[in-house]
């Protein structure tokens, strides 16, 4: 299934992200159809660091799937070391990974609920093309 291309649209959401309000930003996310509000996490500055838009979104999904601190899994997803330009997020597993666990073994399973996820959500809201789970 191809995504589509919300490029203009989420150069503009991210443009109001650095100059409006929170209120403006979750209207300009709705109208590309994210669920609004916007995930709140304490670490996050939604209005300054577009980039945090994504981890918020991205850590509500996880949690979604995991019980874990949700301050921990929000620290967890980094932008990828192989091109911080690019906005491709890393997710570092043991961060947040049950303790005693296998931390292969956890992330296995969670990438089997995050595609179980992403098939029931209709492929729309959360692009996993760019997201790595590593350990």
């Amino acid at each position: 299934m191809q995504q589509p291309d919300l490029g203009p649209s989420l150069a503009s959401a991210a443009a109001m992200a650095t100059t409006g309000s929170v209120g403006a930003l979750e209207t300009a996310l709705g109208r590309l159809g994210l669920k609004t509000p916007i995930p709140m996490f304490a670490a996050a500055n939604v209005l300054n660091n577009p980039l945090d838009i994504a981890r918020s979104y991205l850590a509500d999904a996880l949690l979604s799937l995991v019980e874990a601190d949700p301050a921990k899994v929000y620290d967890s997803i980094q932008s990828s070391p192989n091109d911080t330009a690019a906005g491709d997020l890393c997710v570092k597993l043991p961060k947040f990974s049950p303790k005693d666990s296998d931390v292969e073994e956890f992330g296995f399973e969670l990438m089997q609920k995050v595609r179980v996820l992403y098939h029931t959500e209709g492929g729309t809201g959360l692009a996993l093309a760019n997201v790595t789970l590593t350990q």
